[in-house]
């Protein structure tokens, strides 16, 4: 895009974000406050600000069809936190009122950056519905966790995401999330595999190509 707009190619160097993969990584860890680890219900969060452009309203607008598609299977009912807050929260707390879905949705606030990945690690999935982004930290985050994630074919997300390996690519209409989430759901992942997928995303890379370009 930007040779495109006129720039000149050897003036330009892409490198990826990076993960601290000292605090974001696989290994169990139990939260001791989550409300759902007796019931065994399947958590699936999304972490953000609660923003038009993250598409929230989306995954609301899907979790309904996620809900019969886990009842008609028989599995236990998912749990949708919302981690993170912004001006379209009460909007979002009403959509998900006259949706009926208020009682499977936690408005759960922001929460240390040190406590993700703990929230992480105990996810069955992350959701990501935006409408626009660039490179998400929180996926690569989620991904080193071994979490694995949906999220919308936007920004450097398609180049993040392996269907089937560590996720799965959507569009946000509410069928097609949906799917994806339910997919989700019901694979059986493994978490070195997921985590795999990230792993040479570090900011060690990232300050190094910088440093090199500097001098």
């Amino acid at each position: 895009d930007m040779v495109a707009a006129g720039l000149l190619a050897e003036n330009i160097v892409a490198f990826n974000n990076g993960v601290n993969h000292s605090r974001f990584t696989p290994e169990a860890t139990l939260c001791t406050d989550s409300p759902d680890q007796e019931t065994a219900r399947p958590h699936v969060i999304f972490v953000g600000n609660l923003v038009q452009v993250k598409g929230i309203d989306h995954l609301l607008r899907a979790w309904p069809r996620v809900l019969d598609l886990r009842s008609s299977a028989g599995h236990p009912l998912p749990v949708l936190s919302l981690y993170g807050k912004g001006p379209e929260r009460d909007r979002l707390l009403r959509l998900a009122r006259e949706l009926g879905i208020a009682d499977s949705l936690s408005l759960a606030g922001s929460i240390p950056h040190e406590a993700l990945p703990a929230r992480m690690r105990e996810a069955a999935c992350l959701v990501l519905p935006s409408r626009s982004e660039g490179m998400p930290n929180v996926v690569l985050e989620a991904l080193a966790c071994g979490t694995p994630v949906v999220a919308t074919d936007v920004g450097e997300i398609p180049f993040l995401i392996e269907n089937g390996r560590n996720g799965f690519i959507t569009s946000p209409k509410p069928d097609a999330l949906a799917a994806a989430i339910g997919n989700t759901l019901r694979q059986d992942w493994n978490p070195d595999v997921v985590a795999a997928t990230v792993r040479d995303f570090t900011w060690e890379a990232a300050a190094q190509t910088l440093l090199e370009r500097i001098r």
